[in-house]
């Protein structure tokens, strides 16, 4: 079991052996993996992915566990946008905005 995840070698060769296709589906919008292929290229600190999935987290039409999927996924790579988004969700008001704190809550946590 790995308690602290893969080794680095093993994360560069998947990397290097995924990048060609994982690229082909970040930059495919339309495409049935494009959702799953931003979160993982961002976890990778891919400039695109990082930005496509922060547009998700900002994006008001989103389903709120998208979001908090998005944010999480900011999270967990240490991105610096990840704190202003969510202090930007956690600042609006209203009933309608409460699924949504406690996404972006859990995503912090």
């Amino acid at each position: 079991m790995l308690t602290n995840g893969p080794p680095a070698a093993t994360v560069a060769a998947l990397k290097e052996r995924l990048s060609g296709t994982l690229g082909k589906l970040v930059a495919d919008p339309k495409g049935p993996l494009h959702g799953d292929a931003i979160l993982l290229a961002a976890l990778w600190k891919e400039p695109v992915a990082v930005k496509a999935v922060a547009a998700l987290a900002r994006n008001d039409s989103a389903m709120a566990e998208q979001r908090q999927l998005a944010l999480a996924t900011l999270v967990a790579a240490k991105d610096a946008a990840a704190t202003g988004i969510a202090a930007d969700l956690l600042a609006r008001r209203g009933e309608a905005a409460r699924p949504l704190h406690v996404a972006i809550l859990t995503a912090l946590a």
